[in-house]
């Protein structure tokens, strides 16, 4: 029985000290977000993601991001607001953060969604995977109060 208690103190120090990795599922709980798919794939947008999180609350905030996405010849910038609920995680992680910008509906200047502009059929769902954001060093919100300006390159699969 000691050395069972033994065993297992020393391997939740290990955990604490070192953190073992986890996945980093887009949603709160280590649940995937409707936009998640581990196994995303089809045609790729690609982009730039500009994102200002304000009134930070732990693993929520306010959202102002501009996207400037890519795909075949065609370049466009869209604008979104995702205002914070509380008790709803959009800053869980960075693919947290991006399905919470994708989910608001991000438009352009006249009022077009990314579907329409790349000229998806409607109700195309757009999803990422564990890869499709890249920033370097690896974003983090404070807990609470604070700001943050977030870039990123990001990829959204169309299915």
């Amino acid at each position: 029985m000691r050395t069972l208690k033994a065993l297992t103190v020393s391997l939740s120090l290990l955990g604490i000290l070192f953190v073992f990795p986890t996945i980093s599922w887009a949603g709160a709980d280590g649940d995937p977000a409707g936009c998640f798919s581990p196994n995303a794939g089809g045609k790729a947008v690609v982009g730039t993601v500009a994102a200002y999180i304000s009134n930070i609350n732990v693993n929520e905030g306010d959202i102002d991001a501009i996207l400037e996405l890519k795909y075949k010849s065609t370049t466009e910038v869209f604008r979104v607001h995702v205002a914070a609920e509380p008790g709803v995680s959009n800053l869980f992680s960075n693919e947290d953060a991006l399905c919470s910008i994708l989910a608001a509906g991000p438009i352009n200047s006249t009022v077009q969604t990314i579907s329409e502009v790349f000229g998806f059929d409607a109700g195309t769902q757009l999803q990422i995977d564990e890869n499709s954001v890249i920033s370097s060093p690896r974003l983090s919100y404070p807990n609470s109060g604070g700001a943050q300006l977030a870039i990123a390159n990001v990829t959204i699969f169309v299915e």
